[in-house]
């Protein structure tokens, strides 16, 4: 039996952007909010991991292009097929089609609950419902677009705690 992180490799730069946001916001959150402490050096530290998060996410979504657009017009049958294997043996994509079931199954999904609370899938799964389903967008690609907007999310609040540490540390000079 595969490991979660084999079931889902194709987020493990996810995974990697995710964490280095995770511990850029909490830099430039303790930087920001102590009072007392104006090291530079926490400084760019927090700024290296949000750089390193940049890096990540443009791989991560380069692999989620090409795993979910379009195969190529002179693609195979074969090829068609193994992607299409490969896309529900990691368990990226989703089987439910009603929202209700949807939501179970996105709400019981181990991976997803290492970036998100239950809430949040909620939230995020009613905001993305409706658009999931039109356009060239398939519903079955929903947890790819769920991660990628709380990915998206995580990155806005580190460009804010980023502006407020330069402005701390500006004004310490």
């Amino acid at each position: 039996m595969e490991s979660e992180n084999q079931t889902n490799r194709p987020f493990a730069n996810i995974e990697k952007c995710v964490n280095a946001l995770n511990h850029a916001i909490r830099i430039f959150q303790e930087f920001v909010s102590d009072k007392t402490s104006s090291d530079p050096a926490v400084f760019y530290q927090a700024q290296k991991y949000f750089e390193e998060s940049k890096s990540f996410y443009q791989e991560a979504s380069k692999e989620i292009s090409e795993l979910f657009g379009f195969s190529p017009t002179d693609a195979s049958p074969g090829f068609k097929k193994w992607k299409e294997n490969f896309l529900k043996g990691t368990g990226i994509i989703s089987e439910s089609k009603e929202f209700e079931t949807l939501k179970r199954e996105l709400q019981n999904d181990g991976f997803l609950h290492r970036f998100l609370t239950p809430e949040e899938i909620d939230d995020l799964l009613r905001k993305h419902f409706e658009s999931q389903q039109s356009g060239k967008r398939k519903l079955e690609n929903i947890k790819a677009r769920i991660i990628l907007d709380k990915t998206l999310n995580l990155m806005a609040e580190a460009e804010t705690l980023e502006v407020k540490a330069k402005e701390k540390l500006y004004q310490l000079r």
